[in-house]
């Protein structure tokens, strides 16, 4: 099928280049602005006086217009595509990724999408990381993340491998993603999965910068600051077959291989699409 995606990409840095594929598959791309841009939410965290802060925030920013906010559109139908784009000029490491649609944060199947990924990937772990790196060798990282613009969600896996290795790890990412369905995921695998991410909500911020951060996600993802109880009910809610019925589209994603330009003989189109 035919690709409308960016074919000419200025920036050679192969991660850029990766989600600038990411942003155009999901159809994130920003629309202009034709006023200057206002603050829409600020958070303040700290050993604070929170009447005191209002009151200087209010002094400080009180004049400034509040922008109108438009929804981002919602996201289509997923498609499973293979893209392959060449570098113009050779790098280190090429990058392989994959970027799949998932329910929106708010939404009650958000929480069994965010188990599914941890029980993929996470970091060195999960059950690619720990096929590709612990027992083949094959890459350096996986930066596997559920992210969201407040409406629309999405999951991405962004991998760094040598270039020799890379056919190897997309075939590896491919019986990965295939063997969630052949083997779902063991009640122990949810189990560790729930844990880790209600471990990560306690610990995983803790200066005032990462706070203010995670605050202020949380009003975009939820509409209000998550609570360790909010998680814990969204978490505990998930069974073994939510995550079962979810993985069809789960697996259903795109692939995006950023390649030197030896890698790919002269005679290849450097931008190919593939529809298995």
């Amino acid at each position: 099928m035919p690709w409308s995606g960016s074919d000419q990409l200025d920036d050679m840095d192969p991660v850029a280049v990766m989600e600038q594929y990411f942003t155009d598959i999901l159809s994130l791309k920003a629309e202009p602005h034709e006023t200057p841009l206002a603050p829409l939410l600020l958070t303040v965290s700290g050993d604070i006086d929170s009447d005191q802060a209002l009151r200087d925030l209010e002094r400080g920013l009180g004049d400034l217009g509040v922008a109108a906010f438009t929804p981002p559109p919602g996201l289509g139908a997923s498609q499973t595509m293979d893209i392959v784009s060449t570098l113009a000029v050779a790098v280190a490491q090429e990058q392989l990724g994959y970027v799949v649609r998932a329910p929106a944060p708010g939404e009650p199947a958000a929480a069994a999408w965010q188990m599914a990924l941890y029980i993929l990937s996470h970091g060195y772990e999960g059950r690619l990381g720990k096929k590709a790196i612990a027992e083949r060798g094959l890459i350096y990282y996986i930066d596997s993340s559920y992210q969201s613009d407040g409406r629309n969600g999405w999951i991405s896996l962004g991998i760094g491998v040598d270039p020799h290795k890379l056919p190897a790890m997309k075939q590896l990412l491919r019986e990965t993603l295939a063997g969630l369905l052949a083997n779902p995921p063991s009640q122990q695998e949810m189990d560790e999965a729930r844990n880790h991410l209600l471990g990560r909500h306690v610990s995983a911020v803790q200066s005032n910068p990462e706070l203010a951060g995670r605050l202020a996600r949380d009003w975009l993802w939820y509409g209000q600051a998550l609570s360790y109880e909010e998680l814990q009910h969204r978490l505990n809610a998930v069974q073994r077959q939510d995550i079962i019925e979810l993985l069809p589209a789960f697996i259903d994603g795109t692939t995006v291989s950023i390649l030197n330009p030896e890698a790919v003989p002269a005679s290849t189109p450097t931008l190919g699409v593939v529809k298995p």
